[in-house]
């Protein structure tokens, strides 16, 4: 009886464990004889023919397997025969992707100064983090995760890149994704001030009417004017610029309010700021009036400077008149005879001379009336 042999063909998938789920159902293995079987995860991709003729005209026969046609995606890796099993190994390499994050900064051209350094950003497949970068200036805060599986199950992965912690003082903006790039937006809104300037004016209040109508004062960051305000009687000589910037390249501001230029007649008395209110005061002393002086020289000579001499004329009194003789007693009292001084002005305190003058008529005549008492009683 003729002898036989069986054959067996078992199929290998170097795919990943179907990672990217392109494995067919099943496949057909022709044999060299014509018989044909099908392979399939059931039949634990294997077959066997059996009562196979082992010669023919003498000769052993060489049974050989082969794929009707390759399935899509994979190529014949090997085709090996030991005894009378022969493996089949079909490869399909997995797709691979690449994950980009770049992170991107809404703050001003980091005006406040508070850009961390670097940050670390992981990527996850969905069940686990499957890296971690770090972003920072150097790598210009985009970094690449290569060669990570598309496929998981047959499914495509999608890939998630999350910061692990957010930089103080940031918010996320958004996270937006195109193809294989994921773009990580933070924002931080910058600080702003609010700078008001204020006008004193010390004139005793506009004494001599010169203060202006208004003026114009202008607001500089120490590099270049911001802005410019009018300040007048209407807005009680106070304005302000508000949503100022209060950092630049991560230092605060100073900000200068200063005028245009000075009204005419007046000085920068002070310029004082006290947090976000600047004063200038500025400072005009009013005129003074002239006081009206007494013109000295002009006062007219008074006219008890001619006194002395009315005050000499007792001595015509003293001839005795032939009635006056024979009375004695109406004479007797020559106490009430005396002239009185006369009483000095008080306001003349600037003729000392003409007042001594007058003292001294009076004494003259006093001792002239006198003389010629003593004279009528001893004749």
């Amino acid at each position: 009886e003729p002898e036989t042999v069986e054959v067996t063909v078992k199929k290998i998938w170097n795919d990943t464990d179907n990672q990217d789920g392109i494995r067919p159902d099943e496949i057909k293995v022709m044999l060299s004889d014509g018989t044909e079987v099908t392979l399939s995860e059931e039949n634990e991709w294997t077959a066997t023919v059996t009562d196979l003729p082992k010669y023919a005209d003498g000769k052993e026969i060489e049974y050989i397997w082969t794929e009707g046609e390759l399935p899509e995606g994979y190529e014949l890796e090997s085709n090996e025969t030991e005894g009378t099993v022969t493996t089949i190994t079909n490869k399909h390499v997995p797709g691979t992707v690449s994950a980009t994050v770049q992170k991107v900064w809404n703050d001003a051209d980091d005006q406040d100064g508070i850009r961390p350094t670097e940050l670390k950003v992981s990527l996850s497949n969905g069940k686990t983090n499957v890296g971690t970068v770090t972003l920072n200036a150097e790598n210009e805060w985009k970094a690449t995760l290569s060669n990570l599986p598309k496929y998981a199950d047959g499914e495509e992965i999608v890939y998630t890149w999350t910061e692990d912690k957010l930089p103080e003082g940031y918010t996320l903006e958004g996270t937006k994704i195109e193809g294989t790039v994921t773009t990580i937006t933070n924002k931080h809104v910058p600080e702003t001030v609010d700078l008001t300037v204020k006008k004193v004016w010390d004139d005793e209040d506009d004494k001599d009417g010169i203060r202006p109508a208004e003026l114009k004062v202008t607001l500089s960051n120490g590099k270049t004017n911001v802005g410019t305000v009018t300040l007048n009687a209407d807005n009680e000589w106070t304005g302000g610029i508000k949503g100022l910037p209060k950092y630049a390249e991560g230092k605060e501001i100073t900000y200068t309010w200063t005028e245009d230029k000075l009204p005419e007649g007046y000085t920068l008395e002070s310029s004082k700021p006290e947090e976000t209110v600047t004063t200038l005061t500025n400072f005009h002393a009013p005129e003074e009036p002239e006081e009206s002086k007494p013109e000295e020289s002009s006062e007219p000579e008074p006219e008890e400077s001619s006194e002395p001499e009315e005050s000499s004329e007792p001595e015509e009194s003293s001839e005795p008149e032939p009635e006056e003789s024979s009375k004695p007693e109406e004479s007797s009292k020559p106490e009430e005879s005396k002239p009185t001084p006369p009483t000095p002005s008080t306001g003349d305190n600037s003729r000392p001379f003409a007042f001594a003058g007058m003292m001294l008529a009076a004494l003259a005549g006093a001792i002239t009336t006198v003389l010629a008492y003593r004279r009528r009683r001893h004749s």
